[in-house]
This record gives C-alpha cells, structure tokens and sequence, in this order.
C-alpha cells in the first residue's frame, strides 16, 4: 500500500514528465522508498483512483490548453495541495484556471534540468523533506566575502534558511555559541575552500563538528587552489579563473545557480540519511 502520493497535471510533455519523475524517483530512493510501490506518481487520468489515506501533493504544469481542469479543481476543493509551475517567461496569469492564481506558483529555472527544485517542493508537501530548509556557509572573511554573500542571498531567493556569520549574529550574543547551534541544525554546510581556509582553528572546527552531525558538505574550490584531504569526502565543485569575477567573488552566475541546485540535492541526502539513522 502506498505511504506517499503525487500527481503531474497540466500542459506537461512526456520529456517533462520523465525527468520529473526521475528526479523524484532518485530523491525517495534515499529513504529507501521506490516508485510503483510506496510512492505513487499520478497522471490526469489516474488522479481518481488516489489513495486518499496517503501523504498527497500535486504539481500542475501552466500552458495554453489547460488539461486535467476538472480534476485539479477537485485537488483545490479538498483542500489537496497543489504547486502550479510554469517556465520564466511564461505569463502566470493566462497559464493557470483562476482557481489555482491565488497560490504562489514555481518558476522552473532553466539550469535546473532535472527539476529538482519542483521534485523537492513536492516532496516538502507531504512530509518527507521537512519545510526548514537550513544551511551553513563557511568560509574565510579575508578571501571568498563577496562570494558568501552572493550564496547567501541566491539560497535565500529560494527560501533557504541560510547562515552567515556577518548576517546572522545580533550584537552582544555569545558568536561560538549561536554558530555552533546553527551548524548543528543545518541540512547543508557550504565550504568556500580558499588557500588560507584550513589556517583558521574556528573553520576546521566547523568541518569537525558537520562530519560528527553527518551533515552533507559541499565544497567550493578555489583556482588553483589544492584542497585539504579532510575534505575529500564532500560533494566538490572546482572553479575556474573565469568563474569568479574578483578574487573574492562574486561567483559567475551561471555557476552560483548550479551550486544551489547542488545544495537542493544534498539537502535531501542529508534528510534521508538522518532519517535512516534512527529507524
């Protein structure tokens, strides 16, 4: 019997629809959940038959025709959640039924070719991934500034709790004691991995404290920069010269989109992975 349910609706093309089910597919694996059997994936026609006794979340697909109205409208009247998504540079209000322009929609940005942002929103909806989207970012102030707060602000663009020590700590608390507990409670930890970020006690403490917690690291390395072997283990993406536009940042944009969609998939990882450590 199936714990989890989803349904695909709209003006979605059968590329559209295998990829997203793909990357959904791929993110419940690290549950030890599968497809066709504990997670169910709907399309217009099948939408009836739903379990409605399970975890359920819809997407619909914006466009032109308007396919599945009847029932999508029935999800809307049950109180069933349901994502509208569209491409950015179609016209939210002619791609949806007026029943679905009052929700917040999601625009599917071109560099996520795996949708990954829509597989996870979905998953958020019913359960498996928690709606906290936490992560830390680590870095050295001297060398990768500009690039951290560029982070910082792209991840919270897209709704990420992120931290950063010169945005997130209020005047007169206790610095090692709140960066500790926000570290602790991260899904994520960004390592901006320059050449002195290895000389700091505070930053390779960090590392020791996110390999304890089994938080997923994604590590950012500089040009010609070798990196430390405690990091080895990470998730690593190596820069170019041409990705950074000073020495300190900010990262290339087409290069800072795809570390937050790296972040979007260890984020479930390391939910998973906690998860299964204590069934």
């Amino acid at each position: 019997m199936s714990l989890y349910e989803l349904a695909i609706l709209g003006d979605v093309i059968p590329k559209e629809r295998a990829v997203l089910i793909s990357t959904i597919g791929d993110m419940v694996a690290d549950f030890g959940l599968a497809l066709n059997k504990e997670v169910i994936v709907h399309d217009g026609a099948s939408i009836y038959s739903r379990n409605k006794h399970a975890a359920f979340a819809a997407a619909y697909f914006g466009g032109t025709d308007k396919p599945d109205m009847e029932a999508t409208q029935n999800l809307v009247l049950s109180s069933a959640p349901v994502i509208p998504t569209v491409v950015p540079s179609m016209d939210f209000i002619k791609a949806f039924p007026d029943f679905l322009q009052s929700a917040n929609g999601l625009i599917r940005r071109a560099g996520d070719t795996k949708m990954s942002e829509l597989a996870a929103a979905l998953l958020e909806c019913v359960g498996l991934l928690r709606a906290q989207r936490r992560v830390f970012i680590s870095y050295r102030r001297t060398e990768s500034r500009q690039a951290a707060v560029q982070l910082h602000d792209l991840l919270s663009e897209r709704c990420f709790d992120v931290f950063l020590d010169t945005h997130d700590i209020r005047p007169g608390d206790p610095f090692q004691d709140v960066l500790w507990h926000r570290l602790v409670d991260s899904d994520v930890m960004i390592v901006l991995d320059t050449s002195s970020y290895f000389d700091s006690r505070w930053t390779r403490q960090e590392i020791g404290r996110a390999r304890a917690k089994e938080i997923q690291v994604l590590r950012v390395i500089w040009p010609e920069h070798k990196p430390n072997k405690l990091t080895d283990l990470s998730e690593t993406v190596y820069l170019a010269d041409e990705d950074l536009k000073g020495p300190d940042g900010p990262i290339k944009k087409s290069t800072a989109e795809a570390l937050v969609l790296s972040v979007e998939r260890l984020r479930s990882l390391s939910i998973a992975a906690s998860v299964m450590s204590m069934a």
